[in-house]
């Protein structure tokens, strides 16, 4: 085991051995009562009997019905008129158990038998009110009334589904059950006003004993008997409380001359010992006795209209002390009142304005304490107060008009010098107070002027020191006095804070007798005789290292380090020999908030620490942190910084705006009960479920598919501080871990089919855990698609599709291929189509014609010694020659070699037909180097223009190219003004000649719209004048660009 976990360990038993020792030295002088009533869910305000089941669950009898309560809710059962299967009467007396989940309940008209889980009665009239129930066991009960009688056992029919039957045995020579006496016998009384003992396990009623006493008690009519730890019976009767010993020779009636307690000669309604061993006694008129067994000393305890924790009505008709220890009180006419030792752990003093020796202002500011044990209390607007701990009375003094008064009724702090002078440290100044004469003497903070004593300044804050050299100091927003002993008056050092605002908080002497001073601008190291020290480090200090400019309080931890509080980080550890921040604890590690007042350490080295949330303990050992809050009797979650103080009795102080809390720490009762968790209720959208609280789940509950919306709500046997029980739940088959919570219901919202367990473990206030969890079972229905036959079925029925999907992908794939390869050959078929139309065009564009004219152009030009100008032709024919040779490969050719073949062509007709005609092409918004084309395209157009158009045509012939791009179209237009179609088709009428390049060039064009599946298109448009004779012709030749 590691050393930490040996500590825990250790700490665990300590904390548990001391439990056991002091639990039964608890102080129950001082209850706070809590209230149930009408207006919590308790249907009727006077609780006649009250009754703790199995479960933990508490019944309270009314004259309007029985109710459960769980701690949070009220389950009301009644009688319903018309219906048999109800309460035989509203007015019910008394409850018992047999056996879980049987209850049995008496009425003004009968018993009334319930079955819970069934949710069923059986009634049994009878005439005579129904005041007591004692169980003999899982199905016998005797049952008293007023005048008789009865031993009642069930009967279960033969059939499951057969009723019970009640067997009814009338014990017609006795008159009542006095207790139980053991687990195996209890007491009557006969008619002959004789004690008997009846034996459960044989039957026999025997003669228990012969005393007068029982002549005496009986006709008082008993109407409750406990029996104390030392075997002493305790006997409420109409008359008046008495006592006997376990051999009934004596007896003791507790005369109003020996108690002064006029409530134990009143009608005792009930008497019940607690977990502890007191007795509790209820009283009819005069509220609540309680015997403290330990000290012998009774206490009483009755309402006080001016006292809201106090007893809420002196007519008390019942009494439970439950299973945790917690007490129930009856009354009639004002609810149930609740009290536990358990709960309010701190000793709470505030105001009670009526009270002329207690506190009458609960907003505290200082503390301090004499040699007396007397605590001094400086409030807010309510002067100074000295609380008498021995005699438990205050008193008062506050500012009047007399100058020995108190200067003002703010006392902000109070210090006990080493002589046992009391300063007072005020909003006007610092007082001294003289007890032999109950007058203070004042003290006014101002410059050393004879006539400044006559003022009465305003301070905002003074702090009150006292040095190791009984030096008497005090300090203010901006400076530090000096209190002059010669002089008799206080004289200011000669430094200042540097900060105006400098309220100083805490001051603590270091070895060297240097001041550590918690200010609101933060930590402050100065010498008394010379001012500020390390004023560089301590603004890092300030910005840095404790991440904060508000600091409360300082407690030294060694000779290096001190702890502080600050106003918004949490606690901190300094060392003040490095000047840096050793540790920082807060909200994150467990400290309940992070604005901590003051800070107080006990005698186990535990620190305490007052906070805006109440206060919180802390093990520097273990570095865990303990919180307590209003719930566990503080004066409120709210404190008040400089309120805190440690006594010589190790009392902790701390004060607040409701009063202050005395806390002992070695004296704080633990809850060692182990509660058990109950789950009340299950609701879906639509239902509420069955529980079984009281047996074991026979079977796993079956909802409907859309009843996945549920609802828990759960509670805890133990009612000691049930706003600081904890929950843990899981839901199995949904989430693994566990959920901690203090709320007792959560909610799960559409949940999928499938089988689940709830489970669901509690502890009490004090962190004791439940053994066992509740837990609850249930499946939600799948819809027929959510079933396991669907799903199997949904999976053939899907292998069958895969497999018909994937064979008709098979095929789809393979017709895919088939077209791929019918596609293929289509593009072999229409490229060797292409390289025929080529070839063609090869044939149309060097024809023979062509041919045998260049050579007599060349012919003709050597013979008249035109040897230069043939060379040349020469030249440019061998070019086009190789140029057309080399594209009649390729399909697509660059626009740049297209316009070079053109231009070599023109050059070429322009020669041979002796500059008969001109050309000129023109480009325009066209990369003629990305661009391509086909590269036999255009030739066949311009070969028509010239040798169809204008070579017939008298004057001036032109031709003329244009290229450019629009709409994603590379378009060429071929202009040329010569004769036009129609003129020309009339004198090649009698040739019957048909362009064969045109021919070519439109399949070329559907075979290339084939292969690419682009868009070509030619366009030829004849051109005409304002008088319609032909002007020439214009051909337009569209490419799609890819």
């Amino acid at each position: 085991m590691s050393k930490r976990g040996f500590i825990r360990l250790w700490f665990v038993l300590l904390l548990q051995l001391s439990v056991s020792l002091s639990i039964y030295s608890l102080d129950i002088s001082q209850l706070h009562f809590d209230v149930l009533d009408i207006k919590n869910g308790l249907s009727q305000n006077s609780v006649s009997y009250i009754f703790q089941d199995s479960k933990g669950f508490i019944w309270f009898c009314t004259n309007e019905g029985l109710n459960r309560y769980d701690g949070y809710n009220f389950l009301k059962l009644e009688k319903q008129i018309n219906n048999k299967n109800s309460l035989i009467s509203n007015f019910t007396t008394c409850i018992t158990e047999s056996s879980p989940g049987i209850f049995w309940i008496g009425t003004e008209k009968g018993l009334s038998i319930y079955f819970y889980e069934s949710k069923k009665y059986l009634n049994i009239e009878n005439p005579g009110q129904i005041k007591k129930l004692t169980v003999e066991d899982s199905i016998t009960v005797w049952v008293q009334t007023l005048y008789s009688l009865y031993k009642m056992r069930l009967i279960k029919g033969e059939n499951e589904k057969e009723n019970y039957s009640v067997s009814i045995e009338p014990m017609n020579a006795y008159r009542e059950i006095i207790c139980k006496s053991d687990n195996f016998h209890f007491l009557l009384t006969g008619r002959d006003n004789l004690l008997h003992s009846y034996d459960i396990r044989t039957k026999l009623i025997l003669e228990k004993s012969t005393s007068n006493i029982w002549n005496i008690l009986i006709p008082k009519r008993i109407n409750g008997v406990v029996i104390d730890k030392y075997n002493n019976y305790w006997i409420g009767t109409n008359t008046g409380l008495y006592k006997t010993d376990g051999a009934f020779s004596s007896i003791d009636s507790f005369p109003y001359n020996k108690t002064k307690i006029a409530a134990l000669q009143d009608k005792i309604t009930a008497v019940s010992v607690g977990k502890v061993g007191n007795i509790y006694i209820a009283s009819y008129q005069y509220g609540l006795v309680i015997y403290d067994i330990n000290r012998n000393k009774f206490m009483e305890f009755q309402s006080d209209p001016y006292n809201l924790t106090s007893l809420p009505d002196n007519k008390v008709l019942s009494l439970l002390n439950d299973n945790s220890g917690t007490l129930w009180v009856g009354t009639k006419g004002a609810g149930v009142a609740t009290f536990s030792q358990f709960k309010f752990k701190f000793k709470h003093i505030t105001q009670e304005p009526f009270k002329t020796t207690w506190l009458t202002n609960k907003y505290i500011l200082s503390f301090e304490a004499d040699k007396n044990e007397n605590i001094w209390i400086g409030t807010d607007g309510g002067g100074l107060y000295k609380f008498d701990t021995k005699d438990n009375i205050f008193s008062n003094w506050r500012n009047n008009s007399s100058n020995s008064s108190l200067s003002n009724d703010v006392v902000q702090d109070l210090l006990m010098d080493s002589y046992e002078n009391l300063w007072v440290g005020t909003l006007n100044g610092v007082c001294k107070f003289n007890p032999v004469t109950n007058a203070f003497k004042r003290y006014f903070l101002s410059p050393n002027k004879p006539t400044d004593n006559l003022k009465v300044p305003s301070y905002s804050n003074i702090r009150l020191f006292e040095s190791k050299a009984r030096e008497l100091y005090a300090l203010d927003d901006h400076s530090i006095f000096h209190f002059n002993t010669l002089n008799n008056r206080f004289e200011k050092l000669p430094f200042n804070f540097n900060d105006n605002n400098n309220t100083p908080r805490s001051i603590l002497e270091d070895k060297d007798s240097t001041w550590w001073i918690a200010a609101s601008s933060g930590l402050i190291h100065l010498d008394a005789r010379s001012g500020l020290l390390d004023e560089s480090s301590l603004n890092t200090i300030n910005k840095k290292h404790l991440k904060t400019d508000r600091l409360n309080c300082l407690l030294p931890y060694d000779d290096d380090r001190f702890w502080t509080g600050s106003g918004n980080n949490g606690l901190f550890l300094f060392n003040k020999r490095t000047l840096t921040v050793e540790a920082n604890y807060t909200e994150k590690d467990g400290l309940s908030n992070n604005f901590v007042y003051g800070i107080l350490k006990d005698n186990t080295g535990k620190l305490w620490l007052s906070t805006n949330r109440g206060i919180s303990v802390f093990d520097p050992e273990l570095k865990q942190f303990r919180n307590y809050d209003i719930n566990d009797g503080l004066q409120s979650n709210e404190f008040n910084g400089g309120a805190f103080y440690k006594t010589k009795n190790n009392e902790l102080l701390f004060g607040g705006i409701n009063g202050f809390n005395i806390i002992e720490p070695s004296q704080i009762p633990f809850n060692s009960f182990k509660p058990y968790v109950n789950i009340t209720n299950i609701k879906t959208d639509d239902s509420t479920y069955n529980l079984y609280p009281y047996t074991i789940q026979p079977e796993r509950i079956y909802l409907a598919n859309d009843e996945n919306n549920l609802a828990f709500e759960f509670a805890s046997s133990d009612y000691v501080n049930t706003p600081k029980n904890i929950f843990e739940y899981r839901l199995e088959g949904y989430e693994k871990n566990w959920t901690r919570t203090n709320r007792n219901y959560v909610s799960y919202a559409q949940l999928p089919p499938g089988n689940y367990t709830f489970y669901v473990r509690t502890s009490n206030n004090d962190g004791v855990w439940s053994d066992q969890p509740a837990s609850f079972s249930f499946r939600i229905r799948p819809m027929i698609w959510q079933t396991w036959w669907f799903k199997i079925l949904a999976g053939i029925s899907l292998l069958i599709y895969g497999y018909r999907l994937i064979s008709n992908r098979i095929q789809a794939a393979r017709k895919k291929e088939n077209e791929k390869m019918q596609l293929a050959r289509q593009k072999t078929e229409y490229e060797k189509q292409l390289a025929e139309i080529k070839l063609k065009a090869l044939l149309a564009q060097m024809n023979p014609h062509f041919i045998f004219n260049c050579m007599n152009s060349i012919q003709a030009m050597i013979l008249s010694d035109q040897n230069m100008q043939a060379s040349t032709y020469l030249t440019k024919l061998s070019r086009l020659v190789r140029s057309v040779l080399e594209n009649s490969v390729k399909t697509f050719i660059p626009l740049q070699e297209v316009i070079d073949n053109l231009k070599l062509y023109l050059e070429l007709e322009s020669l041979r037909f002796d500059q008969q005609f001109n050309y000129d092409i023109l480009v325009e918004n066209v990369d003629t180097y990305s661009v391509e084309m086909p590269s036999m395209l255009l030739h066949p157009y311009v070969e028509n223009s010239i040798w169809h158009g204008l070579l017939k045509k008298e004057g001036e012939k032109n031709i003329h190219l244009h290229f450019y791009i629009k709409d994603n179209h590379l378009i060429c237009e071929m202009t040329d003004n010569g004769i036009g179609r129609e003129k020309a088709a009339q004198l090649n009428l009698k040739k019957q000649h048909k362009s064969l390049g045109t021919i070519i060039t439109q399949e070329m064009f559907d075979t290339l719209h084939k292969i690419k599946e682009t868009n070509y298109g030619v366009e030829i448009i004849d051109l005409y004048d304002e008088n319609h004779f032909p002007t020439g012709t214009k051909v337009v030749v569209k490419m799609e660009l890819s």
